[in-house]
């Protein structure tokens, strides 16, 4: 596997690398997510799909608009996580009095529509790994 990066430091820096992406070039797309690159990750995947490159996401809702996979913290299972926190300081706990917890895993979520359109055959053996599949 060759990694070939495009260092970018702004929305339009991002615009001009995806845009100046050749055929053949490379076969698939992840990054680095950061708040700029996250604000941006629409045109990112609509890139991908236009380009027909499998696109991993760095979480569950990448894949809901589009990317080929999603994997990550699912924030369902956070938000109920924190309001838990939430209830347990407004019945007078103080915060410093909570126990530190993690989440036990991450969430992986395929989403079948984007493998359609990418000419794409998912092994059933990834299939059957997924927690979540899109239809």
């Amino acid at each position: 596997m060759t990694l070939v990066e495009r260092p970018v430091a702004s929305v339009s820096e991002l615009s001009k690398a995806l845009q100046a992406l050749q055929a053949g070039e490379v076969d698939g797309i992840t990054y680095v997510s950061d708040a700029m690159v996250t604000s941006q990750m629409k045109a990112v995947v609509d890139t991908a799909i236009a380009r027909k490159l499998p696109m991993m996401g760095a979480n569950l809702f990448h894949a809901g608009i589009g990317a080929l996979a999603g994997y990550g913290e699912n924030y369902r299972i956070i938000g109920r996580l924190l309001a838990r926190y939430a209830e347990r300081v407004l019945q007078g706990t103080a915060p410093g009095d909570l126990p530190i917890e993690q989440l036990d895993r991450l969430h992986f979520v395929i989403n079948l529509k984007t493998a359609k359109a990418l000419g794409l055959t998912i092994p059933p053996s990834l299939l059957a790994r997924a927690d979540e599949l899109i239809q």
